[in-house]
């Protein structure tokens, strides 16, 4: 009797965390998904919502110090879920989070992308995102503002370029009637190692899906 219930026990914890794992995607489609996750990305399941979010790590724009009580952090994510039956790859958004002690009530980031050279020029590209839903929160340390929004197709070739071509920017957080602003020049490989993941999971999981449409 005792072996029977550990292995009852054994039997009822597979099956409860094979179903954490696969929400509510058959064997046949894990067999189309799982392959396209690349390594590197971060999974989390929600059951309540059956979803899988596959998300970044945070790229830190800003990071505290002795010195500096400021952070800012750039990610990205996409959901995987079931619609009418189908598997359905939610779009890929991108989240700005800026902690400093004064309000910004930024709505829009702009982002300068190229090397000091092109600087110079006068020849670095330019990417806007746009956000009228900014979450703000007062904290201990300061205030916190976060945006999250869809990638548009210009962020989404901003994404592409910093992944593919690590360059420096410059990043502005733009309210009514104030700005904060980083350039950023340093450990660019990180946006390759964090971001490249996310992205390259995402896009081949959408070419894949739409054979289905």
């Amino acid at each position: 009797m005792k072996t029977k219930s550990i292995i009852t026990i054994i039997l009822v914890f597979l099956f409860q965390f094979a179903n954490s794992q696969t929400i509510s995607f058959s064997k046949d489609e894990l067999k189309r998904i799982n392959p396209l996750i690349q390594k590197g990305v971060k999974i989390k399941n929600d059951e309540h919502e059956g979803v899988s979010w596959i998300k970044s790590k945070n790229v830190d724009i800003v990071r505290s110090d002795t010195f500096n009580s400021s952070t800012a952090t750039m990610s990205i994510y996409f959901g995987i879920t079931k619609i009418n039956g189908k598997v359905k790859i939610m779009p890929l958004r991108i989240v700005n989070t800026l902690n400093i002690n004064n309000w910004i009530f930024f709505n829009k980031i702009s982002i300068l992308y190229g090397t000091l050279k092109q600087k110079r020029n006068g020849t670095r590209e330019k990417f806007t995102i746009y956000d009228d839903d900014t979450v703000r929160n007062v904290n201990g340390g300061g205030v916190t503002e976060k945006s999250d929004v869809v990638v548009s197709d210009e962020v989404m070739l901003f994404l592409k370029a910093i992944t593919s071509n690590p360059k420096p920017i410059h990043i502005r957080y733009s309210g009514k009637e104030k700005y904060y602003e980083k350039f950023y020049g340093v450990f660019l490989k990180k946006f390759s190692k964090k971001f490249l993941p996310v992205l390259d999971s995402y896009l081949a999981l959408v070419k894949e899906f739409e054979k289905d449409k």
